[in-house]
């Protein structure tokens, strides 16, 4: 029995949270023991794995009753990017920004 989760558009570059999590996993696969690890670690992207990982143990415990012996089977990133086009009308100027995102998607296993 497996459980699918997509997380997308998340406010973080790929890179960073893609080393951070290598780092987290190389402890453990098991959700409660990463969240255990994740306490240690005051970052942007330990905050949002947490959120992340936080939603999938709350999903799972409403769904199952023994949802402790779970485990992440296959945790893929890819990146997304947005571009956002500003005119300033009164100095006529245009800026153009690149803005980064991230998308998780997460396969658990018993």
């Amino acid at each position: 029995m497996f459980f699918y989760y997509s997380f997308k558009n998340i406010n973080v570059s790929l890179k960073k949270i893609k080393n951070f999590s290598y780092i987290i996993l190389k402890f453990s696969n098991y959700l409660f023991e990463i969240l255990f690890y994740l306490n240690f670690y005051f970052n942007k992207s330990s905050f949002i794995l947490k959120k992340i990982f936080f939603y999938v143990l709350n999903d799972l415990k409403n769904k199952k009753k023994f949802f402790l012996n779970y485990y992440i089977d296959s945790l893929i990133f890819s990146k997304g990017n947005l571009y956002k086009r500003f005119n300033y009308r009164a100095k006529g100027k245009t800026d153009i920004i690149l803005k980064k995102f991230c998308n998780i998607f997460l396969i658990i296993k018993i």
